[in-house]
């Protein structure tokens, strides 16, 4: 996902009143990704799947959506390559989560 084309995923989150699983199996770009968090941090009170590939740039933005979403259930971090220090940043968000049950 570049930062031409998430603009338009944007555009068909902002639409959403539910969301309840958003998955981006390709890499993100650091600058493209938090366009996407505003919007999904906008339809957060639904989302119980979240999967990213993000780098460890995008780990600031990611742990700060992490921390709106109350009801996420399930995390996927498979393939992400968010170093030690972005690592760090996110599991201190995910342990705020009171209904996670699965992190992959």
């Amino acid at each position: 996902l570049t930062n031409k084309s998430a603009p338009a995923i944007a555009s068909i989150l902002s639409g959403l009143h539910q969301l309840d699983e958003f998955s981006l199996t390709g890499p993100v770009d650091d600058h493209a990704f938090p366009v996407i968090a505003m919007e999904l941090k906008r339809v957060s009170a639904s989302l119980l799947f979240l999967s990213f590939f993000c780098t460890n740039m995008s780990s600031t933005v990611l742990s700060s959506l992490i921390t709106s979403l109350d009801h996420l259930r399930e995390f996927h971090l498979v393939g992400n390559r968010l170093g030690d220090d972005g690592l760090r940043e996110l599991l201190g968000a995910l342990r705020k989560l009171k209904a996670l049950r699965k992190l992959a």
